[in-house]
């Protein structure tokens, strides 16, 4: 590492030990990628949460993400990945909510709740969050966690294959050539099918 890199890194560690959020946030990353210091998932998540406690919601959500998968060196914490996914859900990040739903439909790391998946889903829905939307489209679709509803189901999986989710479109295609939840058109299914192959 050249002198000049050596000294900016050193206000940047300075920085984010004196808690400036962006030095944090961008000392983490240079610990979790190893760019110009040694790679060590330890410090960075030590990084991470501190720049998450102070309100960082990027921070909230690749904490999370580091205590979910157990980062090299780091030990899986399911609790707190679902702590630090909550608080970053709260804060508006779509993302986390659909993380959320899909933890609470599948049991992981929080008990199994179809009820909760569907609250988490509906919010980033809400958000523009296309995943959430073919989560919840499918629930929906079967009644699950919620009543039966093709044509909201329907409605759903539009919105998100017009906004470019390939599973959606497939979906979408099927329930308008199977006349399930919306009016049946052959036509229109064909070019939903389209998309998803395009």
């Amino acid at each position: 590492v050249k002198k000049n890199q050596k000294e900016s890194i050193n206000y940047i560690r300075w920085a984010a030990d004196k808690g400036c959020i962006q030095a944090i946030t961008l000392y983490s990353e240079m610990l979790k990628n190893g760019k110009g210091v040694s790679q060590n998932n330890e410090n960075a998540a030590y990084y991470l949460k501190k720049a998450a406690d102070k309100g960082d919601v990027d921070s909230m959500v690749s904490y999370a993400s580091m205590m979910d998968k157990g980062a090299k060196g780091l030990k899986k914490n399911k609790d707190e990945s679902v702590k630090y996914y909550k608080m970053a859900a709260d804060s508006g990040n779509a993302d986390s909510m659909y993380i959320l739903g899909s933890k609470y439909e599948d049991g992981d790391g929080v008990e199994e709740d179809k009820i909760n998946a569907v609250k988490y889903y509906e919010l980033g829905a809400e958000n523009d969050n296309t995943d959430s939307m073919f989560k919840l489209a499918t629930l929906k679709k079967e009644g699950v966690g919620t009543a039966l509803d093709k044509k909201g189901s329907a409605e759903l999986f539009k919105n998100a294959a017009d906004k470019g989710h390939i599973r959606s479109m497939s979906s979408y295609g099927k329930m308008l050539l199977d006349g399930d939840g919306v009016d049946e058109d052959a036509e229109e299914a064909d070019r939903y099918y389209r998309m998803a192959i395009d």
